[in-house]
């Protein structure tokens, strides 16, 4: 499915090197995105899709990320005019689009996983480690995914739902996290104007998106 990468700071540290700096293939921003993405997959999943690295990343991964930025930066424009949406101009079309790549990409990468693990004997999860971080678990060899099937507390259906929005999100959380601590890595008021812009990025309260599947 995805191709296991080894997260240390030396292998991404030389990856950076080359995509951003050198090749100049990968923007800074797009970086971090795709970074963050890689990280929740391999929690998710348990394997790294590794996008970004552009010599060995799927063109699907890539689109996703993509799809989740996009998403993310025009949910900010359509909470300050939520008449975007009765309207349905074209930023909130464009909203639509993206988010609807999110949701069936997700869907399609979940779906595949879960005949994976379905074709495995099922493994029961302690309850001790039911309610551990998913890192932990990624540690113990259990994928988050893994762990909410054999669990058997959700239909698989809801699990692959919920695994685009997932991503998606610790994508978001993740860079604009790390791109306020940068902003105030070099003074006080960047950091607060990085704040003020991201704190409208969450949560797109009002949009159902169209899955294919359903």
């Amino acid at each position: 499915m995805y191709k296991i990468c080894t997260y240390n700071f030396g292998c991404r540290s030389k990856v950076a090197g080359y995509e951003v700096t050198e090749r100049k293939n990968v923007a800074f921003i797009d970086f971090i995105s795709r970074s963050a993405f890689d990280m929740f997959t391999a929690v998710m999943y348990g394997e790294s899709p590794q996008t970004t690295d552009s010599r060995v990343a799927d063109p699907t991964d890539i689109e996703f990320v993509q799809a989740s930025q996009t998403a993310f930066d025009l949910t900010g424009e359509l909470i300050a005019n939520p008449l975007a949406k009765v309207f349905g101009t074209d930023t909130y079309q464009s909203f639509k689009v993206n988010m609807d790549k999110v949701f069936n990409l997700g869907w399609e990468v979940a779906e595949e996983y879960v005949a994976q693990v379905q074709q495995k004997p099922k493994v029961k999860v302690k309850e001790e480690d039911a309610g551990k971080c998913p890192v932990t678990a990624v540690k113990n060899k259990m994928p988050f995914v893994e762990r909410l099937l054999n669990r058997g507390e959700m239909s698989t259906n809801d699990i692959k739902s919920i695994s685009g929005p997932m991503q998606m999100a610790g994508v978001d959380t993740t860079v604009s996290d790390i791109w306020t601590s940068l902003s105030g890595s070099y003074s006080s008021e960047s950091s607060c104007l990085a704040c003020s812009s991201n704190t409208s990025r969450y949560k797109p309260f009002f949009y159902t998106p169209t899955l294919s599947q359903q």
